[in-house]
């Protein structure tokens, strides 16, 4: 195990899911033969995008500085979120439509722009930030999930801690595995699922499962794949419901060890 992955499982947080106050929906879903999952908030807890999360930004960013001289009295965690939101902003001007930034690029920027000197080993620095803002453990049934015979790969909006976390926690990686920072792409465009496709099998039969309606069960959708929306934990669960516009998936899972009950195994 690398050293930045073992550092990951030592600090992980014991974490359960939250139930979500919602039925499973499940019927076999004819023609399908392969699985393609979402990762955070569906194979992974993620407390990402949650007010305990957002409040953490600033007392984390402290604390991980505190050799630092003269921090400036603004907002730290705000400027971060400024600097995330300008690199977003030039890659729209290119073109892209849902960008996705580097993380490593923008905390350069980040120590650059407060005149600060860098942390001698910055990938330490984001993962510490990234495990102490936003605590991720895999779902029960994650292994399991990820070792089905039916599992082709994984789209996720992803940062270079994201692969460090499946190695940490002993998870498989599916040979056709396509993460967001590497293409500077982010869900709920197409792009990454397109880019799957030229690789995988015909969409129709693909079930891609996701914890967003927005950022998973449209964009798949709109390829073709077939879908199911994972209600596994209130943390993470984003149905929508303003939403009227979105897609409705094909069957609605509260735990992960529903999925086999869509097949036709």
């Amino acid at each position: 195990m690398s050293p930045l992955a073992r550092l990951l499982r030592k600090n992980a947080l014991p974490m359960v899911p939250q139930p979500v106050d919602l039925s499973p929906s499940l019927k076999k879903i004819d023609g399908v033969r392969y699985l393609v999952w979402d990762l955070y908030g569906t194979l992974l807890m993620s407390t990402a995008g949650t007010d305990q999360n957002a409040s953490l930004h600033e007392t984390t960013l402290r604390s991980l500085l505190l050799d630092s001289s003269e921090l400036p009295h603004f907002s730290l965690s705000v400027h971060l979120r400024n600097l995330i939101a300008q690199d977003h902003a030039q890659s729209r001007k290119s073109g892209i439509d849902f960008p996705e930034v580097n993380i490593l690029e923008i905390w350069s920027r980040f120590f650059k722009s407060l005149d600060l000197s860098p942390p001698s080993n910055i990938e330490e620095f984001a993962l510490r930030f990234d495990f102490m803002t936003n605590p991720c453990r895999p779902f029960p049934g994650a292994k399991k999930a990820l070792s089905h015979p039916a599992t082709i790969g994984l789209i996720s909006n992803a940062q270079f801690y994201t692969p460090l976390l499946l190695e940490a926690f002993s998870l498989p990686v599916p040979k056709l595995t396509f993460y967001s920072y590497l293409d500077r792409q982010a869900k709920p465009g197409t792009f990454l699922f397109e880019k799957f496709l030229k690789d995988g099998p015909p969409p129709e039969e693909i079930l891609y499962i996701g914890n967003d309606l927005l950022n998973d069960i449209a964009p798949a959708h709109r390829v073709g794949m077939r879908t199911v929306l994972f209600a596994g934990d209130t943390r993470s669960f984003r149905p929508r419901p303003r939403r009227s516009d979105l897609p409705r998936p094909d069957a609605i899972l509260t735990s992960l060890e529903q999925v086999k009950q869509l097949l036709n195994e």
